[in-house]
């Protein structure tokens, strides 16, 4: 697993985003987003077009790159 030298901390507020629901009665149900975005993102080893895992836990999501292996593996 991939840790950085210096512990970073970042606030993003969740977005919400309107999906075909046929569920609904407008026919659009609104679910959560989370967008990230930004250099910080490189500097701590996300690169464009790497492959990342989220793992889902309660009150958490941990991103994680996929090493080289596992990409050429796993899709």
């Amino acid at each position: 697993m991939y840790f950085m030298q210096k512990e970073a901390h970042k606030k993003i507020k969740m977005q919400s985003l309107f999906r075909p629901s046929v569920k609904s009665y407008t026919g659009y149900k609104k679910v959560p987003m989370l967008t990230i975005s930004g250099n910080w993102l490189v500097q701590v080893g996300f690169d464009i077009g790497s492959i990342v895992e989220i793992i889902t836990g309660e009150n958490q999501l941990i991103i994680r790159k996929e090493n080289e292996y596992e990409q050429l593996t796993d899709y």
